[in-house]
């Protein structure tokens, strides 16, 4: 193989991986924006239901964490990387994660309740089995 054969052989390499990586970045691109028109969807939402301006900034985080994680998986598929084995590791890590921190993510998700049903509020007085709590 000659010089000249091998330049064209690195050319059309290069120009095949090229497309792929330039098709990937759009599409993390494009996950990244949809993230962000989503955080700001559920902001506006949010704010409209007068609900926690902490407990809505946590969800419109973890929504646009999601499509950006979406996104990644995605453009690792259109370089061809085999991502099943990845999907399938993260879903296993969900579902470990889930059965271990149960109690912690019940904890969390009856913090968020309170935060936006205001059940009660600063100097209420809680009454258990006829026992008052400050």
């Amino acid at each position: 193989m000659n010089g000249n054969q091998l330049f064209a052989k690195i050319l059309d390499l290069t120009t095949q991986f090229g497309q792929k990586w330039i098709f990937a970045i759009i599409l993390l691109l494009i996950f990244w924006f949809g993230g962000i028109i989503l955080q700001t969807f559920v902001t506006k939402m949010a704010q409209r239901k007068n609900l926690n301006k902490d407990f809505l900034h946590l969800i419109a985080r973890v929504v646009k964490i999601v499509m950006v994680l979406l996104g990644s998986i995605t453009a690792l598929g259109t370089l061809g990387v085999d991502v099943s084995a990845l999907v399938a590791g993260l879903g296993l890590t969900g579902f470990a994660l889930g059965f271990a921190l149960k109690d912690i993510v019940s904890n969390l998700i009856s913090g968020a309740m309170i935060l936006i049903h205001h059940p009660f509020s600063l100097d209420d007085f809680i009454a258990v089995a006829n026992l008052k709590v400050l």
